[in-house]
């Protein structure tokens, strides 16, 4: 097949999936895609239909693996952070989220506000994890005193310039044996 007609075919594959994406069926349009992506393996068209399938499927490690393929390809498309950020959010990594979150506002002239207000509302959660976790959990909140960026690393968040200090603070209760005599 001539390269002129194996474009024309991933294009009209494409088209098929797009359709069958926005009437809702995201598996449909996730098996034609898939189908034609063995004659071309770093066709960003294909692959980021796959991605808007995965998306939509909720089928997060997948789309996860797609998006590092397509940074792999293209690392200076802001979108693909931004894509994978909110796939990281979703499942729950919100150190990394906020990593990819801070790369795509890096990568774009003139950050648009929702982008904006995405990567602050990440900051924002994980500084309420961070107060839970001071909290709740007295070796964190010692570990957090010692190093508060080694005991960020370690939970998997990121390190802020912004130190969470209210409950850093509260000491750590120690109980002592009260000793009691017989009457």
């Amino acid at each position: 097949m001539s390269l002129l007609a194996q474009r024309k075919l991933i294009r009209r594959n494409l088209q098929l999936a797009e359709i069958a994406l926005s009437a809702g069926d995201a598996r449909k349009s996730l098996k034609i895609t898939q189908q034609i992506l063995h004659k071309d393996p770093d066709d960003l068209s294909l692959l980021e239909m796959i991605a808007r399938c995965y998306w939509k499927l909720g089928l997060m490690g997948d789309l996860e693996q797609v998006l590092k393929h397509l940074i792999a390809i293209h690392p200076y498309e802001p979108s693909y952070f931004s894509m994978l950020a909110s796939a990281l959010t979703v499942d729950g990594r919100i150190g990394e989220a906020i990593r990819s979150y801070r790369r795509a506002i890096d990568l774009t002239r003139r950050p648009d506000s929702s982008l904006l207000q995405l990567y602050q509302a990440a900051q924002d959660f994980q500084d309420e994890m961070v107060v839970h976790l001071l909290h709740s959990d007295s070796e964190f909140r010692f570990q957090y005193r010692e190093n508060p960026d080694i005991a960020l690393a370690q939970r998997g968040f990121e390190p802020r310039e912004k130190r969470i200090r209210q409950w850093a603070l509260v000491p750590i209760p120690i109980y002592a044996s009260i000793s009691t005599r017989p009457s």
